[in-house]
């Protein structure tokens, strides 16, 4: 900084920094570089360019440094204060400075570790006074890094050590990063150009630059940082997102827009509207929710503070909380007052025109003068007070126009308002789908399931089925149902089987398997052929359905040929089970495993005669050699192959009759078996019919 003093015979004194000079005025560069071996210093060389109109120059040298060296100046007794000897127009001074400064909550706004150090300037700036004759000359302080060094010198901040700078533009904003070696930037640099570019382009603050310079740098420093308010140079934290909270690149642009100097019981207006625009332009730009910024405005914690009275303040943070409410507050009054018309932007506009400091009057007059209506009570109430800072909850309140599309979603604020969506949330019902998009495929944005079929309308459209339609496939299921069972909601019938998933819910059976209960048949057959889709085997004869349709037999009938042998049975037994007498010899094949014969061979006991005729005739099929009592009175038998007569069982034994050769019969009976006794019976019945 520097000073001007008038005197009689001089036109003037001026403190450097109070204005900025013209062409050949005083200017004073310093250049910027770390001490070898000592961590939190820097060394610094000013140079100062003096006008001919200079006719006196001074140099205080900043507080705690160290003079190294000296060029035209002669020292006035105190190691930090030096005059102009008159013997250049280019004197100098080399000084050694500490420049670990902190915050009063602790954290770095300059540091030097050795490696890297971030510097303020204006901490490390010495004093200049000059007087001069004629017009003021002005003052311009610049700053450079040192010959030999590495670093990247800005108008507020100094960065030493090792860098990469990026530029990124958006809406006629560049913002050049400079972005340190010790840090990674979370951020991408287009997102934060397009961010700040975005806040530059709607907020009207009256002051405009279109370069912004942001030094990248270690979390050992404040999360964001602006040196000097209304300059276009600031600092944020490496690993600081660009979606909110915290609103950290948006906060410190907001700063770069503060060109006021304020007295001390509005210095909350710095840190207060900060924080309330930064939220309101990130918000208004999709990258900071909603619910933050009513977050924001809902918390009371110091709704008591007196905001003109800083020494009394039981946190740093009543500034930001507080008096952030304080400006939303009076934004929306402000809003209503004028229909719309003005916001808070326009005061800021108007306190950046001030030349003079900003005092709380002042600040009062400005709020009247922008909504030509007395507000002197409530802001008092609200800034000395607890009075009420409520503000409605209607988001429309906060956009930037009625074709603006705050949210990215594809819909205007118009066309937000007419689907009752919401202005700043890109998809208002949370179901996975842009609310423009929702609008274009006629589902309702404000409803996460449209058709109210238990799938959300994003999952129905990445799953293909119409989220305006319960049952897109219509086969009686709805598509959320479709989806818990795994079938496919596109298609009717998912399994191919010929019934449709509904169906074969109705009936049963699984509409993910063709052939339900894996009988060889598809459901669709079955339900056609009036067989059981549920059940492999449907008249349980041991033979599955599938196997019965392809070997002819009836699958809704166990004995399909009537033999008394169900269908499974005879494929066991070895017979044809849509055949009777599989053999034909007279005797079903259900007759013959009754009486052990074999149903698969006419003459079982191979004498010539089919079983069924040695049954008629009543002779042993199971057995060649066998006779048959002809009646209990008479005695003797005829021998099953028709030569020999066995003896009979007379009534005393005595001569049996012979067969066909008439042999002589021994005495006692023949034993057959109980079945086969009762057929022999039957069977000389027979004959003595015929030969009566």
């Amino acid at each position: 900084m520097a000073e001007a003093v008038g005197a009689p015979d001089r036109a003037g004194l001026a403190t450097a920094g109070s204005t900025r000079r013209a062409n050949g005025g005083l200017q004073v560069d310093h250049r910027l570089e770390r001490v070898p071996d000592t961590p939190g210093v820097v060394e610094v060389r000013a140079v100062a360019s003096l006008p001919d109109s200079i006719t006196q120059f001074e140099v205080s040298a900043p507080a705690g440094a160290t003079v190294t060296g000296t060029e035209g100046l002669e020292s006035g007794g105190d190691r930090r204060d030096y005059s102009w000897d008159g013997s250049t127009d280019r004197p100098s001074i080399t000084y050694r400075v500490a420049v670990n400064r902190t915050f009063t909550f602790g954290t770095y706004r300059s540091v030097d570790v050795g490696e890297w150090a971030v510097v303020t300037n204006g901490d490390v700036e010495s004093a200049y006074t000059y007087w001069y004759r004629g017009s003021n000359p002005g003052y311009e302080s610049t700053y450079a890094v040192a010959d030999g060094e590495e670093g990247y010198a800005g108008a507020e901040l100094t960065y030493l050590g090792a860098y990469e700078v990026y530029e990124a533009s958006h809406a006629g904003t560049t913002v050049e990063f400079v972005v340190s070696d010790a840090t990674t930037m979370a951020a991408d640099r287009s997102a934060v150009a397009e961010t700040v570019g975005g806040a530059a382009a709607s907020f009207d603050s009256g002051t405009s630059d279109d370069r912004l310079t942001v030094f990248v740098v270690s979390s050992l420093l404040n999360l964001g940082y602006t040196p000097n308010l209304g300059e276009p140079e600031y600092l944020v934290q490496g690993p600081v997102p660009v979606d909110g909270p915290p609103t950290t690149w948006t906060h410190e642009f907001v700063h770069t827009r503060q060109g006021w100097q304020t007295t001390t019981e509005m210095e909350w207006l710095d840190e207060g509207s900060a924080e309330y625009y930064g939220y309101l332009l990130s918000m208004q730009q999709g990258r900071t929710p909603y619910e933050s910024f009513r977050a924001l405005l809902a918390d009371d914690e110091y709704a008591g503070a007196d905001l003109t009275a800083p020494d009394s303040w039981v946190s740093d943070n009543v500034e930001y909380d507080k008096g952030a409410r304080v400006v939303a507050a009076l934004d929306y009054r402000i809003r209503r007052a004028t229909d719309g018309e003005k916001t808070f932007e326009a005061v800021i506009g108007r306190l950046n025109d001030r030349e003079e400091a900003v005092t709380y009057e002042a600040f009062k007059t400005v709020v009247r003068e922008v909504t030509d209506r007395q507000f002197g009570v409530y802001i008092d109430s609200i800034v000395t007070g607890a009075g009420n800072t409520t503000v409605p909850a209607d988001p429309f309140r906060y956009t930037t126009g009625p074709d603006a599309d705050n949210d990215g979603d594809g819909l205007t604020t118009s066309e937000e308002r007419a689907a009752g969506s919401h202005p700043f949330r890109t998809d208002t019902d949370d179901d996975g789908l842009p609310d423009g998009d929702e609008v274009d495929a006629g589902t309702d944005p404000t409803l996460a399931d449209t058709d109210d079929d238990g799938l959300p309308d994003g999952v129905e459209r990445e799953e293909g089925t119409d989220p305006t339609v319960a049952d897109t496939d219509g086969d009686g299921l709805n598509d959320g149902r479709e989806d818990a069972l795994g079938t496919d909601s596109t298609v009717a019938d998912t399994d191919g089987d010929g019934l449709e998933d509904g169906e074969e819910l109705d009936g049963g059976t699984d509409p993910i398997l063709a052939d339900s209960d894996t009988d060889g048949l598809e459901d669709g057959e079955e339900a056609d052929g009036q067989t059981d889709p549920t059940l492999a085997d449907t008249d349980d004869d041991g033979l599955p359905d599938g196997e019965e349709f392809d070997g002819e037999t009836d699958p809704t009938v166990a004995d399909t040929d009537g033999d008394g042998l169900e269908d499974g049975e005879e494929l066991d037994e070895g017979t044809d089970p849509t055949v009777a007498d599989t053999d034909g010899d007279g005797l079903n094949d259900g007759r013959e495993v009754e009486l052990g014969t074999d149903p698969t061979v006419a003459d079982t006991d191979g004498d010539g005669l089919n079983d069924g005729d040695e049954v008629d005739e009543g002779t042993d099929p199971l057995t060649a050699n066998t006779a048959t009592a002809t009646s209990a009175d008479t005695g003797g038998s005829t021998s099953a192959d028709g030569t020999d007569g066995s003896g009979g069982a007379g009534t005393a034994g005595g001569t049996g009759q012979g067969g066909d050769d008439g042999g002589t019969g021994d005495n006692g009976p023949t034993v057959l078996p109980a079945a086969l006794a009762a057929l022999a019976l039957v069977g000389a019945g027979a004959r003595l019919a015929r030969r009566l």
